[in-house]
Order: structure tokens, then sequence, then C-alpha cells
């Protein structure tokens, strides 16, 4: 574009990933001319995505420039696909651990998610995890009525390569009031003088001379990291950034944090739709995991646990034979010693061979422990900036992953009500170490789940947006993504950003009829 040129809208919408092409889309029939702008091209390119390098000064994390993904489609370029509802609980505060709640509740969101599952190809029954055992052939409960007051079944479904750009692409095209602006970087946000509106916002990119673009309303959907980024950054007329006037932009970042560890050693009763491979030769993935009952009683929020088989290679039959042939025994010296060598040889000699790959598949020797937990609000778990600028003059982002006593619990607990219950279920025996804050620190991974930067509140006092995603103080500004999300919960956070997007664009299609 020529220097100086000026864009001009009713609505300006800052990012197409998930939230931006969903707003876009469902805006299609509002009459509202729109701007769509997008940091990256249609592909991916090496100047744009190093604009995502991170410092990180807490837990050991990701590489912030490879995690999430700045091209047209956003970190949904590389989307596994995996979803299933949020629940009602994920709502709800839990004032006897401090947490807050979000300011709408289940009831109002949910018409929004069911019709997310429905964008993203979801069979709505199918997330009824007794339903889908029995389409697939399992007609046995999963578990008795004793253990469903500690556990609960999930269950997630996956969406094959569901790119948006690829998916939206065409129809973002035809829409007569939408304009696509690609590499378009926002590199700050301008208030007027009193702080109380947007009044326009400056794009740079690499090969072009810098452009402004003035809208009446505006909706920040660059993602948790970089929307936090962009609202810190522009504080020439805020001190400390828009939103951010009681400090809480970039605070309560929250992950899925994760710890594989541990091995359960199955029975023939132990349910085969428990099998992570076996499920995702299915497009599904059963779960156990905390019951809401069994949460309050030990103060911790959700957990679940997927299992991962293992399959054994020539060189570890021998220690495989003495371990099925001794595990009942826990005093049996030689079990113990082949389990050391069992899970001592995980990465070298043994592999999660499955239908995917061979076409076939035995019984696994065993179920690898993969224990993920809905990661505690917490203020010390935040992004902030950075003395250091990117190639476009802004300053980087700092993460600081953290945990609290809260997560750590809640993975000791969740661990050890799943031990008890799965011995006295006879579905087999688990063999690991504690879960220790020390080993959890020093194992704790993610799943690129960024959310809770732009948190949702009923006051500025404790978040940034109000509950219909506004910024609270900023009369025209709104943030769309998980950066929003008051509370994790335990699904993968898609979904419910596609929900929490069509409900923002039925409020802007109101706002446009006033």
């Amino acid at each position: 574009m020529p220097a100086s040129t000026v864009l001009e809208a009713d609505l300006c919408i800052i990012g197409a990933g998930a939230a931006g092409i969903t707003l876009a889309r469902a805006l299609a029939d509002s009459g509202l001319s729109i701007l769509l702008l997008e940091a990256g091209a249609e592909q991916i390119d090496g100047r744009t995505q190093a604009l995502c390098r991170g410092d990180q000064t807490g837990l050991r994390y990701y590489d912030l420039a490879a995690c999430r993904l700045r091209y047209l489609g956003g970190t949904t370029n590389h989307w596994a696909g995996y979803s299933h509802p949020a629940l009602p609980a994920d709502f709800e505060p839990r004032a006897d651990i401090g947490v807050k709640g979000w300011p709408i509740g289940f009831a109002e969101l949910s018409p929004y998610i069911a019709q997310a599952a429905g964008v993203l190809g979801y069979a709505d029954s199918e997330f009824d995890p007794a339903a889908a055992a029995r389409a697939a052939g399992h007609a046995e409960p999963l578990i008795d009525s004793e253990a469903q007051q500690q556990l609960r079944t999930g269950l997630f479904q996956i969406a094959r390569r569901y790119r948006f750009a690829e998916r939206h692409g065409a129809e973002l095209a035809s829409q007569p009031r939408l304009r696509v602006i690609l590499n378009a970087n926002v590199v700050h946000l301008q208030l007027d003088p009193k702080a109380t509106q947007v009044r326009e916002v400056l794009v740079k990119s690499f090969d072009g001379p810098p452009l402004r673009v003035r809208a009446a309303r505006w909706v920040l959907a660059a993602h948790a990291i970089e929307s936090a980024r962009l609202l810190l950054a522009s504080d020439d007329i805020a001190p400390g950034g828009i939103g951010n006037k009681h400090g809480q932009v970039g605070r309560c970042f929250m992950e899925h944090p994760r710890v594989t560890s541990g091995v359960l050693m199955p029975t023939e009763r132990f349910p085969e739709i428990y099998d992570e491979q076996w499920a995702t030769a299915r497009n599904r993935n059963w779960t156990l995991g905390l019951a809401e009952p069994a949460q309050r009683q030990h103060g911790v929020l959700q957990y679940q646990c997927r299992f991962l088989p293992i399959y054994a290679h020539d060189q570890a039959k021998a220690a495989a034979r003495r371990l099925l042939g001794g595990w009942w025994d826990p005093a049996e010296a030689k079990t113990v010693q082949a389990l050391g060598q069992l899970v001592g040889h995980l990465g070298d000699t043994f592999s999660l061979i499955g239908l995917a790959l061979t076409g076939q598949r035995g019984r696994p020797l065993a179920y690898r422990l993969e224990h993920r937990i809905e990661q505690c609000p917490n203020p010390d778990s935040r992004v902030v900036l950075t003395s250091e600028r990117d190639a476009l003059g802004v300053r980087k982002a700092a993460l600081n992953w953290a945990l609290n006593g809260i997560d750590e619990r809640g993975f000791a607990v969740g661990q050890a009500v799943l031990t008890q219950q799965l011995t006295r279920l006879g579905l087999g025996r688990v063999e690991a170490p504690a879960l220790t804050p020390a080993s959890i620190r020093t194992r704790v991974n993610g799943l690129n789940h960024h959310t809770g930067t732009t948190r949702m509140s009923d006051g500025p006092r404790d978040g940034v947006v109000d509950a219909d995603c506004k910024v609270h103080g900023v009369a025209n500004l709104y943030v769309a993504g998980g950066g929003v999300f008051a509370r994790i919960g335990a699904a993968n956070p898609t979904l419910l950003i596609v929900a929490l997007a069509l409900r923002l664009a039925e409020h802007l299609k109101h706002g446009a009829r006033v």
C-alpha cells in the first residue's frame, strides 16, 4: 500500500486465527464494513514468525516463537483438533480455594458451545462418553457407581486437519463488506486523550510503509500472549498500558500442565476405550479424571489422565516377562527390579506402535500415565514486557509460567485417587513415584493452550474485560480468544474460543442495529 494510507471501517478485527476468522464469518450479514488485519501472509515466513520471540523467566516452557504461529489462520495451523465442551463447574467460583469464577455461566454459553461444535464438525451427542463408547462396541459401563463419586470419564473428539484459513479462506474472500489485509502487524493502539476509546492503530510491515487504521469499534484477537503484549505496549496515554489500571493485563497466564509419570499394568478388564492409540484411530480420546465431588473434597481443580500404550521390543522381553509374572506381589524384589528396568528403558526399548503404523495391534504391555490438570489462576504466572524491541520496534514479551500449591496438590491427589480406584475396580496396578512439588517442577510441560492474560471479570480490579469481552473503561475495544478465560477448565480451548467469538459477534451485531 502507498505511504500515508489510512484504512477505515465500522469494525476492525486484529488477528486472523480461530477467534478472528470466526468473528469475521459470523458478522457477514451484519451490514458492518469490516477490516481483518493479519500479521502474517498466507504461508509462514521466518521474519514475521521471529516477531513472536520472547524471554522466559519461570518454569521451563516451549520456545515462544514455535508454540504460536503468525500467519493466516494463526495457531490453528498446527492445531491437533482435540475438543470437548467446557463443564458447568468450569465457570463457577471456588471460594474454598480462592478461585473466582466467570461473570457468565455455562447456561448462557451453552447454545454457543453447541453452535461452535457444529462449526468444527463435531456431533453434539457424541460428546457423551458412554454413548460414544456404546457406538464403538463397548456396552458395559465404563466405571461403577462408587467410582463415579471419585472419577469421571471425559471424551475428546478430534477434528482432522482443521485449518481455519484452508476451511474458510474462500468464504472470507467472497464477503463483500470484508477486507482482509495480510502482513499487517499492529504495533500500537492509539487511545484518545481521555483514554476512553481507541482512535486508531498503527500498522507496520517489513516491505512497505506504515499505515493507519481507523474504526468505530475494535476487536483484539491476536493471541493470549500477543494481545496482552499490545495492550501493555500501548502505554503513551494510559500509564502501564490499556486496560491495566489495576495491573491485571498479562496476569494469570494459564495452561494445561502435564506430567507423564508412572505406569499402569492392566488386567484383562481394563476397558480398551481408554487406550489412547485405539481411541485416536477412531477420532476420539476417553480420559479418566476427578469427579467434581472429589475436587471439592480435596481442594483442587480439574484433573484427568490419558493412558499411553507401551509395546515391547525384543531386548525388553525378559524384563517384561518378569514384570508380568510377579507384579501382584509388591514385596517381590525381582518384580521391583524388572519394573525399574521397564521404566528405565521406555525411551530406548519401547515405542508406541499402533494401528496408524502397523495396521495391527496386540495388547499393550503397560500404559504410561499422562497426568493433566487445570491450572489455577495465579497472578504470578504472567506476561510482561522487556526493554528489548523486535524488528518492528515493539517491546518483546517475557513469560513467567508459574504453578502454585493448588496445582501441585492437583497432580498428587489425581494420581492417588486414580490409583486407588483402578486397584479397587480390578483394572490393573499402578506403579508410580510420588508426584512431589520438586518432581512436578522438573518434569512439567504444557499443551500449547495459552489462556488467561486478559481475563473476563465483573470489574477492573479482577480482570481486563467485562462479560461482553469489552475492555474495562474503554468504550470501543473488545478482546477475543483464550486470553479472556477466567478459568481454563479441563477442555482444550479452541471450542470455547469459537463459542465466545460467536457470542461476541451477536453482541456486535446488536450494537450495529442500535
